[in-house]
């Protein structure tokens, strides 16, 4: 279970990709956003905080499916895979109100 502060470095600190980290944007106190242009293929990431340690959270198994909200495995899950089949903005929006069980959904064109 994550604390207070781990979910708020959760949602401040999110890293898609080290380039991607200052596009996020808090949408409510324990959620925010990044809007990601992404081309087609897979695209291979975590959720964590900037020291790769204090929250690190990956894959729970599956890859990602667009608009389906996918649990993050944050006990050492390996990297996340979201197949990008087209050109476009992607809209990746992470829910930390469970801290047991954070919430990333990705939606795109």
């Amino acid at each position: 279970m994550l604390s207070a502060r781990e979910r708020e470095l959760l949602v401040e600190h999110t890293a898609l990709e080290p380039d991607l980290m200052a596009g996020l944007r808090r949408v409510l106190p324990d959620a925010g956003e990044i809007g990601v242009s992404l081309t087609p293929g897979d695209l291979d990431f975590k959720v964590a905080s900037a020291d790769w340690s204090t929250v690190d959270c990956g894959s729970n198994g599956s890859n990602v499916d667009l608009a389906t909200p996918y649990v993050l495995n944050c006990a050492g899950g390996g990297n996340i895979v979201l197949n990008a089949a087209q050109t476009g903005d992607y809209d990746f929006v992470l829910d930390a109100t469970d801290p047991a069980a954070p919430e990333l959904t990705v939606s795109g064109p």
